[in-house]
């Protein structure tokens, strides 16, 4: 599974529906941008927002598959949530990044070993 940096977008999905994304969060890239490939599987963290007052009201993180043909994310496998594991309802008012998480370091799995052992990080 590859990792890519500064991806993140928003999306005005409603429901538990899969992620239409709709333009990069400011200080962020496109997930097309920051380089995920037609059918590639990213772990992901959805945060969705209330529409009342722009706060977060949940937070889902998980694996999925993204099509740049519909820009879309097709929410797969929830590792976790605030919905007791469960995908959270979207109100429309959400953003989506790439992100590594908790079960990637606690599962004896380096999702960074390859950068180090490509020689990509230099002291």
């Amino acid at each position: 599974m590859a990792y890519h940096d500064l991806a993140g977008e928003y999306t005005t999905t409603t429901g538990t529906s899969d992620c239409v994304l709709t333009g990069a969060v400011p200080g962020f890239n496109t997930w097309e941008l920051a380089g995920v490939t037609n059918g590639e599987t990213v772990k992901y963290r959805i945060t969705t927002f209330s529409t009342t007052n722009n706060r977060p009201t949940h937070s889902e993180t998980g694996k999925g598959t993204y099509d740049p043909s519909t820009n879309t994310l097709t929410r797969g496998t929830v590792e976790s949530s605030t919905n007791a594991g469960a995908k959270i309802v979207l109100t429309g008012l959400s953003e989506v990044y790439i992100v590594a998480s908790a079960l990637d370091y606690y599962s004896g799995v380096n999702p960074f070993a390859s950068y180090y052992q490509a020689g990509a990080a230099t002291s």
